[in-house]
C-alpha cells in the first residue's frame, strides 16, 4: 500500500508541474513535462521494475559528476548500495522423504550460493528484499517413452506439478524467528530458462522435457518493506504438504531480488 500511495503522490506532483508550466509559458511546458516524467521514473524510488517484455530491469536517472563521485567514493561512515540477487540451491531427493528444504543456511561455491556468511549478512551489511524467484533446475532425462493416452508423462515437468500443485509448495521467510508468508511458489516465478516439452508421434513416441516456473517477470515479495539487518539470522524454506517421490532428484534455486547495503570497497 505504501508503494501505491507513493506512486499516486508522484502522479499528482507531475500533473501540477505540467499544468503550471502550460499556464506560465508555452515554451516551458516541454521542460516541465520532461521533469514530471523524471519524477515518475521507477528509478526515482530506487525500486526494481519489470520491463515491457517481462524482463527484470533496474531503472535509474542520469547522474551528475558529483553524484557519480559519491557513488564511487561514499563519505566516511556511509554505506554503498546497489541492486543484488542472492541465491541458494537445494535438492528434493528422487525417493521423497523430505517435506521441506531450508535455503541460505550455509556457505558454498558460487554454483550453489553467493552468500558470504551462513544464514545472515555480515556487519555492516543490510539487505532489503523486494521479491522471491523460485526456479526448477533439474536436468531431466531425455527420450522418455510417451505414456498411454490420458496418462501424465513422467519426468521433470510432471515432477514440478507434483511439488507445486499436488503438494501445494509454499515459501516462508523467517528473520530472527519472525515469519513472513507463506506464499505459493507458483506466484514466485523463476529467473528464466527452458519451458514446455518436445514430443514425437507414432508408436513408442519419445518425449524430451524442460520445465520453468512461469515467466521471468521478477517474482513476488515484500517490495522492500522489510529489511534483514546485519548479523541477524534468517532462512527461507520451501514447504510441501507431504514428502513427494519424483522421477529424478530435483534441484531448486531460490533467489531474492533486493538491494544490498555494505561498507564501501
Amino acid at each position: 500500500m505504501r508503494l501505491f500511495r507513493s506512486l499516486a503522490g508522484w502522479g499528482l506532483v507531475a500533473i501540477v508541474a505540467v499544468v503550471a508550466a502550460a499556464l506560465l509559458s508555452p515554451g516551458s511546458a516541454h521542460a516541465a513535462a520532461s521533469h514530471a516524467h523524471g519524477l515518475l521514473e521507477p528509478g526515482a524510488m530506487a525500486l526494481p521494475w519489470i520491463g515491457a517484455m517481462g524482463m527484470i530491469r533496474i531503472w535509474g536517472q542520469p547522474l551528475n559528476a558529483g553524484e557519480l563521485q559519491r557513488l564511487a567514493s561514499p563519505e566516511r561512515g556511509d554505506l554503498e548500495t546497489y541492486p543484488e540477487i542472492k541465491y541458494d540451491r537445494q535438492t528434493f531427493p528422487q525417493a521423497g522423504g523430505v517435506a521441506s528444504l531450508a535455503f541460505f543456511t550455509a556457505v558454498a561455491g558460487v554454483n550453489v550460493t553467493n552468500m558470504e556468511a551462513a544464514g545472515q549478512f555480515p556487519a555492516p551489511q543490510w539487505f532489503q528484499p523486494f521479491s522471491f524467484m523460485v526456479t526448477p533446475m533439474a536436468a531431466g532425462p531425455s527420450n522418455i517413452t510417451a505414456p498411454a493416452s490420458g496418462t501424465n508423462a513422467t519426468g521433470i515437468a510432471n515432477d514440478w506439478d507434483l511439488l507445486c500443485k499436488t503438494q501445494g509448495m509454499v515459501l516462508e521467510l523467517s528473520i530472527a524467528k519472525k515469519v513472513y508468508g507463506p506464499w505459493p511458489v507458483l506466484a514466485l516465478h523463476g529467473t528464466g530458462g527452458a519451458m514446455g516439452a518436445l514430443t514425437g508421434s507414432g508408436a513408442g513416441a519419445l518425449v524430451d522435457q524442460a520445465v520453468q516456473n512461469g515467466p521471468a517477470d521478477g517474482g513476488f515479495g515484500p517490495q522492500g518493506e522489510i529489511v534483514i539487518p546485519p548479523n541477524v539470522g534468517f532462512t527461507v524454506r520451501l514447504i510441501l504438504t507431504a514428502a513427494q517421490a519424483l522421477s529424478v532428484a530435483t534441484l531448486v534455486e531460490v533467489a531474492i531480488l533486493g538491494r544490498l547495503y555494505r561498507a564501501p570497497r
